[in-house]
């Protein structure tokens, strides 16, 4: 990703090793590797929980967690060098929810 200036940019440190970004942030990092970051976590709505694998990405599905035809989470080694780890789910960042009782370890 680059901003107008035409300067790399990568996710906002939030807390000490926690990088808070976008899809296009995420994707910048699977597609070109990174030296600090190596899990990424992606929360997606409904359908859109296959992103990276329409987006010509390289991954290997670890396992993956599904009700009836509904995709809930999905856990796969990814990008360059399949040297990531990234979980992808299938919830919404709403108040009432508690994601971290979503989502296993």
């Amino acid at each position: 990703m680059v901003n107008k200036n035409s300067e790399l940019m990568l996710p906002s440190l939030v807390r000490k090793r926690l990088y808070l970004g976008d899809i296009c942030d995420a994707a910048e990092i699977l597609q070109n590797g990174s030296p600090k970051i190596v899990h990424i976590l992606s929360l997606f709505g409904t359908t859109s929980i296959s992103y990276f694998s329409e987006c010509s990405i390289m991954s290997k599905e670890i396992r993956k967690v599904v009700s009836g035809e509904k995709i809930l989470r999905l856990v796969e080694y990814a990008g360059k060098d399949l040297k990531f780890v990234r979980m992808a789910a299938s919830l919404e960042d709403v108040a009432k929810e508690n994601l971290l009782d979503c989502l296993e370890i």
